[in-house]
């Protein structure tokens, strides 16, 4: 065998080769190594898993004046039993004013009372807590706290045993008095020196009072108030469960509610309202920031608001002519009739005979005095005069002393009885 064969037959072995590996040029191609590999099974759809509602973003007709005194007026009565409908309203109006006090002259008081206890003063006030702007809730506070807290915060101050600071020991609480007076009004600043120097410093007083207690409070607060008067409830009056404990169905529902406050009173805008007729003076004052609110929520609450507004003024106004000298001038006006001078005694006489009389009570039920008479009507500027009665000079007043005084205190409508009095 030639020395080339074997070489030839490996040439031609390897020729053959390359041939059945490549195309039909016999050159090698490059093989995609992915082409060689197994298809990819096809993955199983993940299971989907229920998704929650979304809840309604707040949009403006969930923020109307109308709604929010609707959701408001619902809360407090679902764990309140008010009096009367109208101090329900009242009560609604004054917490959507705490949100928006700032834009008015003046800031009502809201005076809580009741003759006993477990009447719903306290469940009221911790339902003002959940509902109003940046409460500050206590069961006492000194002056000087009390008028640091509001120049720093201007909260809702709500202050609840209200008779442990104004009851018995009222006189030591004068201070306390003057500067919840002082912040009904905007722009009467409570000065105090401050400070290591001791440089004196006009204190912001102005923001919104609630009160609560048994009893009266001091006659200028409550002069400056929208007056709450609870009673027990009774067998047949069934409020909802109020509980504070925990994450609870109260806390929620005011959440939602306050949130949504807070968003209206970004947009809220107010007019000034036209008072019922006969409200004027320091009703208005009162009474202008809840009639504005009241009448941006429609014609309804326009008229709810309007009609507590002339009941509960009218029912302070009668309250208030239970004080002593005004209740003096009432009698004095029936005790004259038509005469145009009355001598002292005669007077006395005639007052401690009026149909439930209180001045057969005074003076430790001796009856009412001549000095007594004199001093209580000292505050009007009326003295006694002496003057002649045929031979005899007597000490007494004249009819002209108290016609100014009759129109001025006791109203247009006591003075029109007044006149028909006169007349007769």
């Amino acid at each position: 065998m030639p020395w080339w064969r074997p070489h030839h037959l490996f040439l031609a072995r390897w020729t053959l080769s390359i041939t059945s590996l490549g195309g039909s040029d016999g050159v090698v191609h490059r093989v995609d190594s992915s082409s060689c590999r197994e298809a990819p099974k096809a993955k199983k759809p993940k299971p989907t898993r229920p998704t929650k509602p979304k809840q309604p973003k707040f949009t403006p007709t969930l923020l109307t004046t109308e709604s929010l005194l609707h959701d408001v007026h619902e809360f407090v009565t679902d764990y309140i039993v008010f009096s009367s409908v109208h101090e329900a309203i009242a009560v609604v109006l004054w917490v959507l004013h705490t949100y928006i006090f700032n834009r008015f002259d003046s800031t009502p008081r809201l005076t809580i009372r009741a003759p006993h206890k477990a009447s719903g003063k306290s469940r009221l006030m911790e339902c003002l807590n959940l509902l109003c702007h940046a409460t500050q809730y206590t069961s006492g506070i000194s002056t000087a706290a009390l008028f640091r807290i509001i120049e720093k915060l201007q909260p809702t101050i709500l202050v609840d045993e209200s008779d442990t600071i104004f009851g018995d020991k009222a006189s030591d609480h004068e201070d306390l008095r003057g500067l919840i007076d002082a912040g009904h009004r905007k722009g009467v600043p409570f000065i105090r020196c401050h400070g290591q120097d001791m440089e004196p410093k006009a204190f912001n007083t102005f923001a919104p009072v609630a009160l609560a207690g048994i009893g009266n409070l001091p006659a200028t607060i409550l002069d400056r108030s929208v007056i709450i008067n609870l009673r027990r409830k009774s067998a047949s009056e069934v409020v909802k469960p109020f509980r504070l404990t925990g994450d609870t169905v109260a806390k929620k529902r005011a959440a939602v509610i306050t949130q949504r406050l807070a968003q209206w009173a970004e947009t809220m805008k107010i007019l000034e309202p036209m008072m019922p007729d006969g409200i004027s003076d320091r009703s208005a004052d009162v009474w202008e920031p809840l009639i504005a609110i009241a009448d941006g929520g429609g014609d309804v609450w326009s008229k709810d608001g309007r009609d507590a507004c002339r009941v509960m003024s009218g029912e302070w106004a009668i309250e208030d002519g239970n004080d002593p000298s005004l209740q003096l001038l009432r009698d004095l006006r029936a005790v004259f009739g038509e005469s145009t001078r009355m001598a002292t005694h005669s007077i006395l006489l005639a007052l401690m005979a009026l149909p439930e009389s209180p001045w057969q009570d005074i003076g430790y039920g001796q009856g009412l005095s001549n000095v007594t008479l004199a001093g209580l009507l000292k505050a009007y500027g009326v003295k006694p005069k002496s003057y002649r009665n045929g031979e005899k000079t007597e000490r007494g007043y004249y009819r002209a002393m108290f016609t100014d005084l009759w129109v001025r205190y006791l109203g247009s409508a006591e003075a029109r009885t007044s006149e028909t009095v006169t007349a007769s």
